[in-house]
């Protein structure tokens, strides 16, 4: 069942286009998203509309949502854009973002749907666009708590949980 909307899906994707814009390469716009919990509320949306995608899938045709994608794309252009933290309060603002990523269940959901892909998805514009706003996002993720660490030593302590939730969901061997 589709969620019903106020606005049409269109005006919110060219919404998250616009704030995609403002975000891009302007420290101040992200720094506001992140510090608003403004990003929080986008990673809902996501989650409800990565939900709504598994639900549509009865054909055999590979399903991809435009606001979905456009949600991942401005949620990596966020991630990107905010600079190496500079206070504890910060870095920790950083990693609660990405824990509520993988705790919404986005990582797993972005397996499933990727899973799905058993042929070239070659001139098809939007699974082209929503395979690569989600490998952007998982790319913002992953670099935006490995600033100064690596995640995936074994001995750094991960309280994201997204190395984990990326080796359970064998995410990173599908992408291989």
């Amino acid at each position: 069942m589709k969620p019903k909307t106020v606005l049409p899906l269109k005006s919110y994707t060219n919404a998250c286009r616009v704030v995609t814009m403002a975000c891009k390469q302007c420290v101040e716009s992200c720094h506001y998203m992140l510090r608003s919990n403004k990003l929080g509320s986008i990673v809902d949306l996501l989650t409800s509309r990565l939900a709504s995608i598994g639900e549509e899938n009865v054909s055999n045709v590979l399903p991809a949502d435009a606001l979905a994608s456009s949600l991942m794309e401005l949620l990596a252009t966020a991630m990107v854009s905010i600079p190496p933290p500079a206070t504890e309060e910060f870095t920790q603002s950083r990693m609660d973002l990405v824990s509520y990523l993988v705790c919404q269940g986005v990582v797993e959901r972005l397996h499933l749907w990727l899973a799905e892909i058993q042929k070239p998805i070659a001139g098809q514009g939007f699974v082209e666009e929503f395979v690569g706003n989600s490998l952007q996002l998982m790319v913002a993720s992953t670099e935006m708590i490995c600033v100064k660490r690596s995640l995936f030593d074994g001995k750094t302590q991960d309280s994201t949980q997204l190395a984990l939730s990326l080796s359970f969901s064998n995410l990173l061997g599908l992408l291989s």
